[in-house]
């Protein structure tokens, strides 16, 4: 691996070279490309063990992007790479599976719930660092509903920020993740719908706010092999010149409250 030092300003593939930045430094790494090719990947019979990792891996795929999007409203509030670990916890829920064979193994969500309820999408600040005063949750399957009650905050007490954003404020998300089927032309997932959200009015962060309760209610139609993934997040909030708030970015944290 060489680091090019000249104002040569290029990036992409050069033959059996490739040259790339890298996160954190403005200097063009320039390397070799190695491995067997994409041709031998695809059709060789020695790889077909990674065909069929691959396969797997891109269940886990379909899987982590029906999260995302029915965390949409409340994405931008995670670490960079939080999906990384929902990738993670995908593959952990894919292993559990024994009836299925390699390369066509399905992830079942809908019998694993209880592995994604409480999953953080913060690491070094996470949602239950923040809001120390338990939330009050219900949630009814039958009625695709949930009801989340935030509790009496008092500032530094129930609920310490980090960030100097004057305000913030709270929203919780609803939306439903298919399990993830194999058929004949590969995964995909038995649902695909747009999660519904709510929020509070933006609060200042060094007052008292008074207990508020958050209703989601879907219309879409739930199959058994789907689930309901309801999600919280803390959003921060600063004006702009003329008075509006809007989204301090870099900021904020969220998580799963539950998968039902």
């Amino acid at each position: 691996m060489g680091v090019i030092l000249t104002p040569l300003e290029m990036t992409g593939k050069i033959g059996e070279f490739t040259a790339y930045k890298r996160k954190g430094s403005d200097k063009i790494i320039f390397r070799r490309r190695t491995g067997p090719s994409k041709k031998d990947i695809l059709q060789a019979p020695r790889f077909e063990g990674t065909r069929m990792h691959l396969s797997d891996f891109g269940a886990c795929n379909k899987l982590t992007a029906g999260i995302r999007r029915a965390l949409a409203r409340i994405k931008h509030l995670g670490d960079p790479n939080f999906t990384g670990a929902l990738n993670k916890a995908a593959k952990n829920i894919q292993e559990m599976n024994t009836e299925d064979c390699r390369g066509q193994r399905r992830i079942l969500l809908s019998r694993h719930r209880h592995m994604l309820s409480g999953f953080q999408l913060n690491s070094n600040y996470p949602f239950d660092g923040l809001l120390r005063h338990p939330l009050s949750v219900h949630t009814d399957r039958t009625q695709a509903s949930a009801t989340v009650v935030i509790p009496h905050i008092q500032p530094g007490i129930a609920l310490a920020l980090p960030w100097q954003a004057p305000f913030y404020r709270m929203i919780i998300t609803l939306g439903i993740v298919g399990d993830i089927q194999y058929h004949q032309n590969g995964f995909h997932p038995s649902v695909t719908t747009y999660p519904h959200s709510i929020a509070t009015e933006w609060r200042f962060q060094a007052a008292e706010s008074e207990k508020t309760e958050l209703f989601l209610q879907l219309q879409e139609p739930l199959p058994d092999d789907a689930s309901l993934v309801l999600g919280i997040g803390i959003e921060m909030g600063k004006p702009d010149r003329h008075g509006v708030i809007g989204t301090a970015r870099y900021t904020g944290s969220a998580k799963i409250l539950e998968v039902f």
